[in-house]
């Protein structure tokens, strides 16, 4: 009988099984099996599987005849797991290496029938933690009714005991949404002594915007209908005196499920889905209290929901932002660039497009509320038109003339930093593939760049079809402001995006004020000051975290080249935290800045690549070890 039994679901994941597969590989626990369960994959996610068969016997394969779904495919497994505890992993996550002997091993000493570690989000460009998760890992004996469990509903970062499953014949229901969050609630309601594991168990990966999407980023009545079932079932399990944990969960669900996960992708619903979100959000609301709403709506402050939520309609008579497309956009292109506009959590926009466009868009874009259609004409001709639209509903505009994707935030951040920095203009960061992974650049171009509609037909403006003398007319009009955490994406070649930028000189060779420097400085020089004594405090006030290691680079996002070979050379026992940024310029939130200078005054081992605008800052306490990649520092 093996420790751990992983079950993993395959289906049509032959951009992402590989690292899956390898990450369990890895694991410093040798005695578990792996079942994968294919759901009628039609790419080569089944050769992949079989090809580990090959190289390693824990690894098993079984086959769906017919497709069925996650919950079906996970009880499938279910039925044939022989391990003492299980583990559930998805086939486009990885988790660390050493986690499943250590969560065994806290199971072990504390005699627990759930452990849960620390979830982490994984994207393209970077790892980040989910903080409440990482707060509930602290915990070394975690009640029943906590109220932090209402934020934990994944199954990656969980070790279950099987026998638990066994005994009360526990499986996944029917259900597409959520079905993870009522297996874990179902499980706790009959479970013993939950602990948690003061590490990083899992990391989830979240496709970009311009990226393969997973049933998280779909929304659809039906994915809608099964949520608010699972959140029904949820509350049932839970015992009369956790009031606590029943609170948290209704706001969780309030704030995060229904208005961050629905209604801002309110465009992805029909009609019925519409006044079933609308209706359920009123429902809810009635459920937690005045100072509740007052939270969740300074959450959600650019939603402005202190004037009630919209309806589609409602949103259409007065959208914040107008998206033009042009007629020189034109097939997989612009539906590429459609299908990132719509996963945007901003969802007070418009689109304006030629018909002869939207008779082209397959049906599932063609027949969105929010999508109007202009004559036929020049790409002069349409934008002329659709910024006196744009200009009549007082709207920011964007016209889309090269495939170029938002990032999933790229609507929000632009009106933001526009209202809060009194900017009539907005220009984002494009990144892009690379030869080493990823490459950012600041690409002057008409699509990665938000003008006030309103100041820019008000100053006659006009378009002449020549794109590099529009842009720069539009900026002597609008002025220029540069935000890099504005982000867009392509797939196009380096070269390609160098091609895309149609300036020859800098915008403040036009004679217009660019992103002040000096600002630029006093916030670096502030940042400084703050690390420096930040870390005074670390070193005199915390022990020295002898198991933990802190890994920096402003060049890269994923742990590769000379630091991934430094991380070889520290003990097995040591767990590896990083600080992974592509370029400088990709600033830290308040949160991980204090993160950083926690780590950086604690950690036994500090690591850093050249670049580090904190490295003059650095010093060594007794017992630490401080290198610069290529060079000891600090001996």
């Amino acid at each position: 009988m093996p420790e751990v039994t992983v079950i993993l679901p395959i289906f049509n994941a032959e951009q992402t099984l590989e690292k899956t597969l390898a990450s369990l590989a890895a694991q410093t626990l040798t005695d578990f099996e792996v079942i994968m369960v294919d759901d009628v994959s039609s790419d080569r996610t089944v050769a992949i599987a079989e090809d580990w068969i090959c190289q390693d016997p824990r690894f098993r394969l079984l086959r769906n005849e017919v497709n069925s779904g996650v919950s079906a495919v996970r009880n499938r497994a279910l039925a044939e797991a022989k391990g003492r505890f299980l583990r559930f992993v998805d086939d486009d996550d990885t988790i660390p290496p050493e986690s499943t002997e250590k969560m065994l091993a806290v199971a072990e000493e504390t005699g627990a029938d759930l452990v849960i570690g620390a979830l982490w989000r994984d994207t393209l460009t970077e790892r980040k933690p989910f903080p409440k998760t990482e707060a509930l890992s602290r915990l070394k004996e975690i009640s029943h009714n906590e109220k932090l469990l209402a934020h934990s509903f994944s199954l990656g970062n969980k070790l279950f005991r099987a026998e638990v499953v066994r005994e009360h014949g526990l499986r996944f229901r029917d259900i597409a949404h959520s079905e993870d969050g009522t297996f874990c609630f179902e499980f706790m309601q009959v479970c013993g002594r939950i602990a948690g594991y003061d590490g990083i168990a899992y990391y989830y990966y979240r496709p970009m915007s311009h990226e393969a999407h997973s049933v998280t980023q779909d929304r659809s009545t039906k994915l809608l209908a099964d949520l608010i079932e699972a959140f029904g079932r949820i509350r049932k399990t839970l015992a009369p005196e956790a009031k606590d944990l029943r609170h948290e969960l209704d706001t969780r669900f309030l704030s995060t499920s229904l208005i961050n996960g629905y209604y801002r992708r309110l465009w992805l619903l029909d009609a019925e889905g519409e006044k079933m979100l609308l209706d359920k959000i009123a429902e809810v609301s009635r459920l937690v209290t005045v100072e509740d709403i007052k939270r969740i709506q300074a959450r959600h402050r650019d939603l402005e929901l202190k004037q009630g939520f919209r309806t589609k309609v409602e949103i259409c008579r007065k959208p914040f932002f107008t998206l033009v497309l042009s007629p020189e956009l034109t097939g997989e292109d612009a539906e590429a660039v459609l299908d990132a506009a719509y996963q945007q959590d901003m969802p007070y926009f418009v689109v304006l497009m030629t018909e002869t466009m939207r008779a082209e868009l397959p049906a599932r874009i063609a027949r969105r509320e929010n999508l109007f259609t202009l004559a036929d004409g020049t790409a002069p001709a349409v934008y002329q038109e659709a910024l006196r639209r744009a200009a009549a509903w007082d709207s920011l505009i964007a016209f889309l003339d090269e495939k170029v994707l938002f990032a999933k935030n790229a609507l929000r951040e632009a009106r933001g930093k526009m209202k809060s920095r009194g900017m009539k203009m907005i220009a984002g960061r494009l990144t892009f593939p690379a030869a080493e992974g990823i490459g950012e650049a600041d690409v002057h171009a008409l699509a990665t760049c938000f003008f006030d509609a309103a100041t820019v037909n008000r100053s006659g403006f006009r378009f002449r079809g020549d794109r590099a003398a529009d842009l720069t007319g539009l900026i002597r009009v609008c002025g220029y402001y540069h935000h890099f955490k504005l982000k867009y994406f392509t797939d196009r070649s380096p070269e390609q995006v160098q091609a895309m930028n149609l300036l020859t000189e800098e915008p403040a060779g036009l004679g217009v004020k660019a992103s002040s420097p000096v600002g630029r400085k006093l916030r670096a020089g502030l940042g400084r000051l703050l690390f420096r004594l930040g870390c005074f405090l670390a070193r005199r006030l915390l022990p020295l975290a002898k198991k933990r290691a802190l890994l920096i680079s402003e060049r890269r996002a994923r742990l590769d080249g000379e630091l991934a070979r430094y991380a070889e050379t520290l003990p097995d026992e040591v767990e590896v935290l990083l600080d992974l940024r592509q370029s400088p310029d990709r600033t830290r939130n308040f949160r991980e800045f204090l993160a950083l200078i926690h780590h950086a005054g604690t950690c036994r081992y500090l690591a850093y690549e050249e670049g580090f605008a904190y490295a003059p800052c650095l010093k060594k306490r007794p017992g630490q070890e401080i290198v610069r990649i290529g060079e000891t520092v600090l001996p």
